[in-house]
């Protein structure tokens, strides 16, 4: 079924209500050290005098953290509800932050990847909260944009998190920054939570499931590994996060072939990141007469041709355009994505899937980049490009099941 929604819809419900306007931010400020922690430990162990190769270690830890907590923390979610899990993540965070902040300078390096890895594990799922606000505050063919303006928010927040490192390992250090994102966590989850109503953080389904009980206890949630679609569109997910991390690689492979530094790539990912949120800000104001199922394959199609196209790009300031353009498409993929795993979910199951579509995007990405390290010799930055465009035509066959 098409969507008929507009941004006038989403303002006139934000406006409507303020309540949802002050959820949001809290939101959008406890969210706002995701898009900056990760960086700020690389700067961070680097600053300390360690090596290169542990900083990188450092950060991949957390990443890695992330992606192995993220459903774990689904499924408390889906089992003990959200004030709970996310009030207990949220100062586990907290502190897992403090902890870091005063264990860069003299701490074993193996103290440090712990940490890291225990900071990645304990993100509060904010995101699949706010879809979830988001959701009951819009009716149906209101999903779509919904989830567009959190994916622009979402690309906000990445976008400024790599300058904000920056900037503020600079000014003040990166002990104090991060001790100033563990209050930044804190406020901003307490925050949302005070602001939202009780209604919008209900559970989606409370009826009991079908599936066998251990011992006679309670039924056991559905297990979303169990459902071919959307296992299949996870797959797609993952696959479509690929070519950011293999586009990186390239990049920065480009970059060296022409002598150029590294200032391009930062140009180049920072326009990409630029047309993502006009992107999605343009999505959210068109009328949909277009099924999600064909929107989903022009959006996907625009990404692969973009970044396959830089391969015959002559020259950086080329690149530059593809990657701006290719942006447009970005946001609007990644609500569209969210609004299907919605679509998909099991009863019972929906907080679950919607982490395990953050832990795709997560390991695709980092995947993107494994990959594209470890063939960058063999194919060159053109071959890398190459193969990013190869991901995508992969991931439309993957979600093949999710529409059928």
């Amino acid at each position: 079924m098409a969507l008929r929604m507009s941004t006038r819809t989403c303002r006139d419900l934000l406006a409507a209500d303020r309540r949802l306007q002050l959820a949001l931010a809290g939101a959008f400020l406890g969210r706002l050290p995701l898009g900056l922690v990760t960086v700020l430990l690389l700067f961070a162990v680097g600053s300390t005098g360690r090596s290169l190769g542990l900083a990188s270690v450092v950060s991949a830890a957390a990443v890695i953290g992330m992606a192995a907590g993220a459903p774990v923390q689904g499924r408390l979610l889906d089992r003990l509800g959200l004030i709970r899990v996310v009030s207990c993540y949220a100062a586990l965070q907290a502190v897992t932050l403090f902890a870091l902040a005063g264990a860069l300078e003299a701490a074993p390096a193996w103290t440090v990847v712990a940490l890291s890895f225990s900071q990645g594990a304990t993100v509060p799922a904010l995101s699949p909260c706010v879809r979830l606000v988001l959701r009951h505050r819009a009716d149906r063919a209101g999903h779509g944009p919904a989830y567009t303006l959190d994916a622009v928010a979402l690309e906000v927040i990445y976008l400024s998190g790599p300058a904000l490192a920056a900037w503020g390992t600079v000014l003040v250090g990166p002990g104090p920054l991060l001790a100033g994102c563990a209050v930044l966590v804190v406020l901003g989850t307490a925050g949302f939570l005070c602001a939202a109503r009780s209604s919008w953080l209900a559970p989606l389904t409370s009826e009991p499931t079908d599936r066998p009980m251990h011992g006679g206890g309670r039924p056991q949630p559905p297990d979303v590994r169990g459902s071919g679609p959307v296992v299949c569109f996870v797959l797609t997910m993952a696959l479509l996060a690929a070519p950011f991390g293999l586009s990186e690689v390239a990049l920065t492979g480009m970059a060296a072939e022409q002598g150029t530094g590294l200032a391009p790539v930062g140009s180049t990912l920072s326009l990409m990141g630029v047309g993502s949120v006009i992107g999605g800000l343009l999505y959210g104001a068109i009328r949909w007469r277009v099924t999600p199922a064909r929107r989903f394959g022009l959006l996907a199609l625009g990404l692969g041709t973009g970044t396959s196209a830089a391969a015959l790009a002559p020259d950086f300031t080329t690149v530059h355009l593809l990657f701006a353009l290719t942006g447009l498409c970005v946001a609007p993929l990644a609500g569209l994505s969210f609004e299907i795993l919605d679509r998909l979910a099991l009863p019972g199951a929906w907080m679950r899937t919607q982490s395990w579509g953050s832990v795709a995007n997560t390991a695709g990405h980092a995947g993107g980049l494994t990959l594209g390290g470890a063939l960058a010799t063999t194919l060159g930055a053109d071959g890398v490009l190459l193969l990013a465009g190869a991901c995508v035509l992969a991931a439309l066959f993957t979600a093949g099941p999710a529409f059928a």
